[in-house]
């Protein structure tokens, strides 16, 4: 079970710097949510429900959410996931090598493919916001303007070799504000991940749309 203590010890282990200290902090225990400030930073960290397709495995506790507060940004604020097993380890998401160490779950069954997908989506492709893995390529679609210049992608897709080597590819997408002027741009992206039991999986990703506006005007 999460706790506001252990948000607490999460925080200070892996959110705050080794020279930062707890200036004052305030938390809510019903969520558990804990908002903290340092002299040049403040935080709220809370448990999350409904981001990740992992939150329904039964080895996680929970997906936790760091989140920066002190920043006046257009959009949303930057922010750092966390996944807490059951057993008490957590996951970096922004650490690739945490990433890639989770990934020996998947030839074995124990962690869905698209799962992981999520994971990486949010965890190792930094920037934007509204991401999502595009699981229904004609639903993602629909969802946008017709207007709007979205290229054609494939539906995920999932191969184990007979040497028990575990292929996974799929398109990703990410909504962000256009530096000039505001606009609400699209990006999409193509992944190809390859696991094998008991090594830790690698993941190569690469745009294929970049800035495809999504809300008029719908040409620069």
């Amino acid at each position: 079970m999460i706790t506001v203590e252990s948000l607490v010890d999460l925080t200070r282990r892996f959110v705050l710097r080794q020279d930062e200290t707890i200036e004052w902090m305030t938390s809510f225990p019903e969520g558990p949510v804990l908002d903290v400030e340092t002299a040049d930073r403040a935080y709220t960290v809370r448990v999350v429900q409904g981001l990740l397709q992992v939150e329904k495995e039964p080895w996680l506790e929970a997906v936790v959410v760091a989140s920066r507060e002190d920043q006046d940004i257009d959009g949303p604020t930057p922010r750092e996931i966390f996944l807490v097993s059951r057993a008490g380890a957590v996951v970096r998401l922004a650490d690739p090598d945490e990433v890639a160490r989770i990934g020996e779950r998947l030839p074995a069954g124990g962690l869905p493919p698209l799962a992981y997908a999520e994971i990486l989506v949010h965890g190792q492709w930094p920037g934007g916001w509204s991401k999502r893995v595009v699981s229904d390529p004609e639903a993602w679609r629909d969802a946008y303007p017709a207007e709007a210049p979205l290229p054609s992608i494939g539906a995920p897709h999932l191969a184990v070799s007979d040497g028990g080597i575990l292929t996974l590819s799929f398109a990703a997408s990410r909504e962000r504000a256009e530096a000039a002027g505001g606009r609400t741009v699209l990006d999409v992206s193509e992944w190809s991940v390859r696991a094998l039991a008991n090594a830790p999986a690698t993941w190569r990703w690469e745009l294929v749309a970049e800035a495809v506006p999504v809300k008029p005007p719908w040409s620069s």
